[in-house]
């Protein structure tokens, strides 16, 4: 397993927060606080680049459930990037594509941003 690490970049009046490592049981904790702090901070767009984590467990699975839900519940969105072959089926498989966008690349993530509305 790879230590996580969580690096918060500021794009275009979003919050991209890249991961580098694994999220587990161990890190989703982190990684959660992480994304939380950033929303109660009054971030309203988190763009989750996964580009650099390769592994996601049932931990991870929950935090970016709970950052989804606590994001929309204040009206705004969440988007996940970049993601691995292996990261890209396990949200595949747990049908977190209806829940918010999954997009290939970050300059994809922008523009999706921008020119789709926040879902109900």
């Amino acid at each position: 397993m790879l230590p996580l690490r969580v690096r918060i970049l500021r794009v275009s009046g979003q919050t991209v927060v890249c991961t580098r490592g694994d999220i587990d049981l161990m890190s989703a904790p982190q990684f959660e606080s992480t994304v939380m702090a950033e929303i109660r901070g009054g971030c309203r767009t988190i763009v989750i680049n996964f580009s650099h984590t390769s592994y996601v467990d049932s931990s991870a699975l929950a935090a970016l459930l709970r950052v989804n839900r606590e994001i929309r519940r204040l009206g705004g969105r969440m988007l996940v990037v970049g993601c691995q072959r292996h990261v890209a089926r396990v949200l595949d498989v747990v049908g977190f594509r209806s829940l918010f966008p999954i997009v290939p690349r970050q300059t994809g993530a922008e523009r999706h941003a921008a020119l789709s509305p926040t879902p109900a």
